[in-house]
């Protein structure tokens, strides 16, 4: 639970209402958590009966086990770039590091330093539906502007490393924090890390959470927002965790990706091609250009 900093002083606020039968609490505003703002929620509670006896309001269902049906989490520019610049990414190799989030783009421009060499750098994140409930950011699109002994993917694995990214051993079970896979990936649950800051000081429960699925990621001016749902209300039915992005480097050529995680760049460089001889694909070929660039 170190992806966001500590908690929240805000006090929570919940209206009640009743919908076909259920009751409902609503998030009557937003509360900020360092980086972050819960911009919504709402919880059903569940196995009421009436006539139901309103003293009391909201509160009195602190220590019910509620479902979650919505929620969404909003993160601004401003603080995403303070909290970057004080993970002390100077130790990867990376200093002076902006962000700035636009319409549709997130995009770093940092300065890389190797040894005692240095060359400007710029990469764009992609924000995605990962497993389950997590948010996949993808660093991609790594551009350095002059010679660098190390190929430019493995500044995107220095950067999430910087921010407190751990390898993940097994996908098919999810880890808290920053979740590592290949050179360029890092998954994060949005919803607990916000809720652990915010429920939890405050009192409440956490609630039942399981069928919760990313509904939407939008990327505006200055703010990033993930919608999140309760899939199986959708009428989907048992929710299902989504497959890896066609675009997934982790999942376009695994074998690749981890010989370059290791610094085997000559058993990476095979992968990538083989893999290129198969399905003739941008992105793989991108990958073997910087291999080769970054060779002695």
């Amino acid at each position: 639970m170190d992806a966001l900093p500590a908690g929240t002083d805000e006090q929570l606020d919940f209206t009640l209402r009743f919908d076909g039968g259920r009751g409902l609490l609503g998030l009557r505003q937003p509360v900020r958590v360092a980086l972050a703002s819960l911009e919504r929620l709402e919880l059903e509670v569940p196995h009421l009966r009436f006539p139901f006896d309103l003293s009391g309001g909201p509160t009195r269902f602190q220590s019910r086990r509620c479902r979650l049906r919505e929620a969404r989490v909003a993160l601004a520019d401003a603080p995403l770039r303070a909290w970057l610049r004080g993970r002390g990414l100077e130790s990867f190799g990376i200093e002076r590091l902006t962000l700035r989030v636009a319409a549709g783009r997130v995009i770093v421009s940092f300065r890389a330093r190797v040894g005692d060499r240095w060359a400007a750098a710029t990469a764009r994140l992609r924000l995605e539906p990962g497993l389950g409930r997590r948010l996949r950011v993808v660093v991609g699109e790594v551009r350095v502007y002059g010679y660098l002994p190390v190929p430019a993917p493995l500044l995107g694995m220095a950067l999430l490393l910087g921010v407190g990214a751990q390898p993940e051993v097994d996908e098919a079970v999810p880890t808290g924090g920053l979740a590592l896979r290949g050179v360029g990936e890092v998954e994060l649950d949005p919803l607990d890390e916000v809720l652990w800051r915010t429920l939890v000081p405050a009192g409440w429960r956490l609630p039942s959470r399981g069928a919760v699925r990313i509904t939407g990621v939008r990327v505006g001016e200055g703010r990033i927002e993930v919608a999140l749902g309760d899939a199986s209300q959708a009428g989907e039915g048992t929710a299902h965790s989504l497959p890896l992005s066609p675009s997934s480097m982790a999942g376009r050529c695994p074998e690749g990706e981890e010989r370059l995680a290791q610094n085997d760049l000559d058993g990476a460089l095979a992968a990538f091609r083989a893999a290129f001889e198969a399905s003739a694909h941008p992105q793989l070929f991108e990958r073997v250009v910087a291999l080769l660039v970054a060779s002695p």
